[in-house]
């Protein structure tokens, strides 16, 4: 690629995206969460009406689940992950104020989380690109602890991908590329396994103590090579790991017709003695 051609994709970019400022006040009401889950899901809501009035669509993430047994806790973290399908990004939040209320219902007092956030999103001008596909394919939506995990990618346009796994403990890591597999350009309509041969069962499932669990991995193929931004490497699994603040800052300054999501949702289970 030319100077030319990078210095134009730059400019391109700069004038194809806008920032927009929101103020958004949302409430959650429930008698069973604590007040730390209950503030944080008034803070979801908020995030999904900004994101709702700036992109002029309906922001809905249940469409990716049809497995009823999907554990909440990775539904919630993909969704916040998955906002990044309208044309408007969150970059940055802040909130300003957050209170405890009380509502009756009946003979009950329901406590109700109210916050108040300043939002800032990133809207992007340009429309997402139909003819930049991804294909991915996974070697089998059930595992047994200790079965290894395998997918296969092909994209119908030159790329670069980076696959993230999200567990229901809220963790998000960069599966792919990492220090050891580090091949991460596809050329059109390549097809490459991962991990690759020589790596063969390297991603061993494993239920992290629990009977069972689900996880998503997500493919995250760009036109031109962004690298992750991450918050260094998980002493434990070696791999580096993602905060959703990063993840907003990164994937909203890569514009919508550069880049393409697929996901993959799969179930893990102890293996009976």
């Amino acid at each position: 690629m030319t100077r030319f051609s990078i210095i134009l994709i730059l400019i391109t970019s700069v004038f194809s995206q806008e920032e927009k400022l929101v103020i958004k006040e949302a409430e959650y009401s429930s008698a069973d969460v604590s007040a730390t889950v209950g503030f944080q899901r008034a803070e979801e809501v908020a995030m999904k009406e900004a994101i709702e009035e700036a992109a002029g669509i309906q922001v809905n993430t249940s469409k990716f689940f049809t497995q009823s047994s999907v554990n909440e806790n990775v539904v919630k973290t993909f969704s916040n992950f998955t906002n990044v399908y309208s044309n408007a990004t969150i970059k940055a939040k802040k909130t300003l104020d957050r209170q405890i209320k009380s509502i009756e219902s009946g003979d009950q007092i329901i406590p109700t989380y109210w916050v108040k956030m300043e939002i800032t999103l990133v809207i992007d001008k340009n429309g997402i690109d139909p003819l930049f596909q991804l294909k991915v394919d996974m070697n089998k939506p059930v595992f047994v602890a200790g079965e290894s995990l395998q997918l296969s990618v092909e994209s119908n346009k030159e790329c670069y991908i980076t696959i993230l796994n999200i567990t229901d403990g809220n963790q998000v890591s960069v599966l792919y590329p990492n220090s050891v597999m580090k091949k991460n350009h596809l050329t059109a309509g390549e097809k490459i396994e991962i991990p690759p041969a020589q790596y063969a069962g390297a991603f061993e499932a494993t239920t992290g103590g629990k009977v069972s669990t689900s996880e998503i991995v997500m493919v995250i193929a760009t036109k031109e090579e962004v690298k992750m931004l991450t918050d260094g490497v998980d002493p434990e699994s070696g791999l580096e790991k993602v905060s959703l603040a990063n993840f907003q800052k990164w994937i909203s300054a890569i514009p919508l017709n550069q880049r393409t999501i697929e996901s993959k949702i799969y179930s893990i289970f102890q293996r009976k003695n």
